[in-house]
C-alpha cells in the first residue's frame, strides 16, 4: 500500500489528544514504554480536568487526559479565551 513508519527523527506536525479514566497510569505507562515527558501531568481545576503531554519515539505528541469535574464547553471556552488573551 506504501505506508511508511514515521522517521524518528523527523519533527511532526501534529498531536494526538485522548481522554481517558485514568490519566496516571496511562502517563506513568508511557513513560515505562520509552515516551518522553514534554509538560508534565497537572491538575487544572479551573478546566475539571487532569492532562499531560508525551512525545512517543517517533515524535509524535500525546496529550492524556481526564475529566475530574464536568465543566461544559462553553465555559470551558470562555476559560480558554481569558487565558489566550493573556498572552
Amino acid at each position: 500500500m506504501g505506508w511508511q513508519v514515521p522517521d524518528s527523527n523527523a519533527v511532526q506536525s501534529m498531536w494526538l489528544n485522548i481522554v481517558v479514566n485514568d490519566a496516571n497510569a496511562l502517563f506513568e505507562r508511557a513513560i515505562s514504554a520509552g515516551f518522553e515527558v514534554i509538560v508534565p501531568l497537572m491538575k487544572d481545576e479551573e478546566l475539571g480536568i487532569w492532562n499531560g503531554v508525551v512525545k512517543d519515539p517517533f515524535h509524535y505528541s500525546w496529550v492524556i487526559e481526564q475529566n475530574i469535574q464536568d465543566v461544559d464547553f462553553s465555559t470551558r471556552r470562555q476559560i480558554l479565551n481569558k487565558r489566550i488573551e493573556k498572552l
